[in-house]
């Protein structure tokens, strides 16, 4: 079976500093600095992706072996954020990185919060 997935040619320098000026119009990692939205701050924020990057990332597991991350983003801590990137599987201090992160479609099922995930980590 042929691949449908094509490389595009890409100037990542170019393509990081348009995402990067257009993150900086925005203080807070979707609306603000906690691990989650509530249903009410989903609808104050306009988008549900973001390529960040931050010079602090940390990793670690919680009891039920699931990756969480802390970092600082545009001078806030951000804690307990979980990390789904399957390729990642490292805990303690990773350093320097470039995140993807994201929002559900859906709140958490218990407490109608949308959690903050990083779905990807690229280590600088």
């Amino acid at each position: 079976m042929k691949s449908i997935i094509r490389k595009l040619p890409l100037d990542f320098e170019k393509l990081k500093s348009k995402i990067f000026n257009d993150n900086k119009k925005f203080e807070k990692l979707f609306v603000n600095a906690k691990e989650y939205l509530t249903e009410w701050n989903i609808y104050k924020t306009k988008w549900s992706l973001a390529f960040i990057e931050v010079s602090d990332l940390s990793l670690s597991r919680n009891s039920n072996g699931h990756y969480k991350a802390k970092f600082t983003y545009n001078g806030d801590k951000y804690k307990n954020v979980s990390v789904t990137d399957p390729k990642y599987d490292k805990t303690g201090e990773v350093g320097g990185a470039y995140l993807v992160v994201s929002l559900p479609n859906n709140p958490y099922f218990w407490d109608k919060r949308f959690y903050k995930f990083i779905a990807a980590i690229y280590q600088k």
